[in-house]
């Protein structure tokens, strides 16, 4: 029997004894140890602490860590099946939750792949291709159309031989309507029909921009905590042969039958589609009512044969209701390349040594460490016009191919609009700035660009960091659109000889109290 039937019968105190002593043995252990000691005195360390541990039992052996062997890890025998029956796939299930919810989950069972081929990971390709906010995708679509509040994909649970992969679609007010959602659903599918259709070749180069940024994630990490690194390595060492314990949850491998062979199992007949919304609940017909035992939540179920005005949508055999939708189904594509994947590495001053910077009208004279002169040396005025300055630094510690641009546009003075409003009504208007940008922030995150806004009582900062390449051109396109912005706004501006000001009409109570509740959970 399982774990827990054998718990049952023999108590679960001897249960878990018995369970400790089979499996918490040496042979499965890894040991990770991390230190600036000499590799002698580690050793020895080790010997002196983990020398005395017992030996193996002869019933636990063979089960050690991969890193030691082809063993794969260990897992009590007999726990584990498919976390769905064949009879609860290709369902479609309503509830209606407590919150005002409108939200539509997908779940599908996908085979774990890591033993066939532990660095083709096709789960991280398909939550790129269904994360992605790139023109033509998902995420553009039901955005453009002021449907989606928000979605998140990704792999919810991870077993030997399967893995649950989870899709959630959180739906504006506006996609309240039952029919809207049955071609939302009927939508995905389409989508993922034209991935799971794509040539090869398409599919290879969007493959080979999230490897060429997993080696750079690797390549070019930030200096970690070691305690937590020792563990990472220590775990790796559980999954991974030796050479790759460092590395190996950054390596990527095309493996396109794989690939293939994961994408079929994403069809409607072999998905749990939950919808949760209380007027979808209500409407519901021909449908299965249950009751779940622990809060006594009704919800119904129905096969998904049953819906088949959705799964002729699904499969292009029948037109969307919504003509928006119908339309944008036949433009559907994958991503455009990354315009942001950086190609240059080089260091901005490759001989630091020959590196000299004017300060206070007299050079700055060579130190014996170049590192240590330039740590020491202050920031440089290149520009103090009137209304600005521009300083800057050049960086001889972690010489990386990476920069950093920090941004600080003082509060205009005087100004007549109290402090909290002041900050609330440009906090929004940073907010309405990267949600316009959002298709080119995610290209820029992904890359490796990042950007960070803020606003306090006496300034808005912006603040770009990441790797140098095109880190001048991310800047320049948020700084245009944030003045196109503006322009565009004039009604709600106020022009100045000095400076533009916020001067949208006065909040209401309510928007009042809403942003401050956002704005305070963000800052603070």
């Amino acid at each position: 029997g399982t774990p827990l039937q054998t718990a049952a019968e023999r108590g679960l105190s001897r249960a878990l004894k018995d369970f400790f002593a089979a499996h918490y043995v040496t042979e499965r252990m890894c040991l990770c140890v991390l230190g600036r000691n000499p590799l002698a005195e580690l050793e020895t360390m080790v010997h002196k602490h983990f020398g005395p541990l017992p030996p193996t039992p002869e019933a636990s052996r063979g089960q050690g860590c991969a890193a030691a062997g082809p063993a794969q890890p260990p897992g009590p025998e007999g726990a584990e099946g498919p976390p769905f029956s064949p009879s609860t796939l290709g369902r479609v299930v309503y509830y209606s939750p407590i919150k005002n919810l409108n939200q539509i989950t997908i779940h599908w069972m996908l085979p774990n792949t890591e033993g066939r081929n532990r660095y083709a990971r096709p789960h991280e390709f398909l939550e790129y291709l269904l994360g992605t906010q790139a023109e033509g995708s998902l995420n553009d679509v039901l955005q453009t159309q002021g449907w989606l509040e928000g979605m998140a994909c990704g792999v919810e649970a991870s077993l030997r031989e399967w893995e649950v992969f989870q899709l959630s679609v959180d739906l504006t007010d506006k996609a309240e309507a039952s029919r809207l959602k049955e071609d939302i659903i009927a939508f995905i599918f389409r989508y993922l029909d034209m991935v799971r259709h794509s040539p090869t070749e398409a599919l290879r180069k969007i493959h080979g921009q999230l490897q060429t940024l997993s080696e750079l994630d690797f390549r070019y990490s930030e200096r970690g905590d070691s305690e937590w690194t020792a563990e990472s390595i220590a775990t790796n060492m559980l999954h991974y042969p030796m050479e790759d314990v460092v590395a190996g949850d950054y390596m990527m491998e095309w493996d396109e039958g794989l690939l293939r062979e994961y994408l079929t199992y994403l069809d409607p007949a072999k998905s749990i589609i939950t919808i949760s919304a209380a007027a979808d609940f209500q409407q519901a017909v021909d449908c299965e009512v249950h009751e779940e035992p622990w809060y006594r939540t009704q919800y119904k179920t129905k096969d998904i044969i049953k819906c088949s005005d959705m799964l002729q949508k699904a499969a292009r055999q029948e037109m969307l209701s919504s003509q928006a939708l119908e339309e944008a189904s036949h433009t559907l594509h994958l991503p455009n390349p990354n315009p942001y994947l950086p190609t240059d590495f080089g260091l901005r001053a490759e001989a630091v040594r020959a590196y000299s910077l004017q300060h206070g009208g007299k050079p700055v004279l060579e130190a014996q460490n170049e590192r240590e002169q330039l740590f020491k040396t202050p920031p440089h005025l290149l520009d103090g016009s009137p209304g600005h300055r521009l300083w800057y630094k050049m960086d001889g510690t972690y010489r990386m191919p990476r920069c950093a641009v920090f941004i600080r546009l003082a509060r205009p003075q005087p100004t007549d609009l109290p402090t909290l409003e002041w900050e609330l009504q440009v906090y929004a208007f940073l907010e309405f700035l990267l949600e316009v940008m959002a298709e080119q922030i995610q290209d820029a995150q992904t890359a490796g660009l990042g950007l960070e806004v803020g606003v306090n009582i006496t300034d808005v900062s912006l603040d770009f960091f990441g790797m140098s390449q095109h880190l001048p051109a991310y800047m320049l396109r948020v700084l245009s659109t944030l003045r196109h912005l503006t322009d565009s706004l004039a009604d709600y501006y106020s022009l100045g000889t000095d400076h533009i000001e916020l001067r949208r009409p006065p909040l209401t109570d309510h928007e009042v109290s809403s942003l401050a509740k956002k704005f305070e959970a963000v800052c603070w």
